[in-house]
């Protein structure tokens, strides 16, 4: 829909906008606009699903893009406080949550819980969670995590692009 078009050009922006501006707070705020775009988005989305429909799956790009720094901390640690956050109120509202994450190929993966009971297995599961070296293959996750979905969810998907090519094929 419009809001996330809106997010995803906020997010693309953000490198030109940080490298015309010469400035990581601008670069910063970008981001931070896209993700709190997003966010409403999600939102919204899980309010108006049928409670009994709602599982939300959160992927995590753990690939080389995602080591590099914003605001002190790598890309990844920015990415899984946000899927936390976003997990904690999912199961407080009753939603089942899930995570996965991939790089060049499929790492991690957990069966969607509902109840806030299962927070902590979804932080030991985000403790287990680092960078590689490798380049993401977005195809190749993406694909596999359809594959493994059973019913109807959504899917957020944490990631950093390079190029508006890879923003494209995702």
């Amino acid at each position: 829909g419009l809001p996330v078009s809106c997010a995803m050009t906020y997010l693309l922006a953000a490198p030109i906008i940080m490298i015309l501006s010469k400035s990581p707070a601008a670069l910063v705020l970008q981001i931070l606009i896209g993700v709190l775009m997003i966010a409403m988005t999600v939102l919204i989305h899980v309010v108006t699903l049928p409670t009994d429909q709602r599982t939300i799956i959160l992927a995590i790009d753990t690939g080389r893009l995602m080591s590099e720094p914003v605001a002190g901390m790598p890309k990844i640690d920015h990415a899984i406080a946000s899927a936390m956050l976003l997990s904690y109120v999912g199961l407080k509202m009753g939603d089942r949550v899930g995570m996965f994450a991939f790089d060049s190929r499929p790492r991690l993966s957990s069966a969607p819980s509902s109840g806030v009971g299962a927070f902590p297995a979804l932080q030991r599961f985000a403790s287990q969670l680092d960078y590689s070296t490798e380049e993401t293959n977005f195809t190749l996750g993406l694909t596999k995590l359809s594959a493994s979905v059973r019913r109807r969810s959504l899917i957020v998907v944490f990631t950093d692009f390079a190029d508006p090519t890879s923003a494209e094929l995702m």
